[in-house]
């Protein structure tokens, strides 16, 4: 499953870095991509993601 979610906040690359980690860190986790221009992350997993 792939999910593009908006991240409000990040401002600096140790942001997107910290944000990426947190989302490894989920199981079922396989990719995180974070594009801190348009303060979005693609997640890639192996199952739904729920996002609010």
């Amino acid at each position: 499953m792939k999910k593009e979610l908006t991240i409000e906040g990040m401002k600096c690359e140790g942001c997107a870095s910290t944000v990426a980690e947190k989302f490894q860190s989920v199981d079922g986790v396989e990719r995180v991509m974070i594009d801190l221009d348009s303060k979005t992350a693609i997640v890639e997993s192996q199952n739904e993601i729920d996002a609010p």
